[in-house]
């Protein structure tokens, strides 16, 4: 796992979060609802590391450092449109 940024170590992560609006992760429906999904990607260590003490925007976050250790039962660790959600939402909690 590479491309996590300058000399920065790739981690998989799974971790809960809350649909909002315009959540493009989510239906209508769920949005609507606020409903908890469960999301896995690859993250920088420090992002991992710093969604794990956000406790208002993720949940049961797990880093770990082997390729699909992360892995729901029906899918696998992959680079995706959440990862961008999750690299948004923490350049929102760091403020840039």
């Amino acid at each position: 796992m590479t491309d996590c940024g300058t000399n920065a170590t790739c981690q998989c992560v799974s971790y809960r979060f809350t649909c909002s609006q315009s959540d493009a992760n989510c239906t209508t429906d769920e949005q609507s609802t606020r409903a908890k999904k469960w999301a896995y990607k690859i993250v920088s260590k420090s992002v991992c590391e710093t969604m794990k003490k956000s406790t208002n925007d993720f949940s049961d976050v797990k880093c770990c450092l082997r390729n699909g250790c992360n892995r729901p039962e029906y899918g696998r660790c992959s680079r995706s449109q959440s990862r961008r959600r999750a690299l948004r939402k923490m350049a929102d909690l760091l403020d840039f």
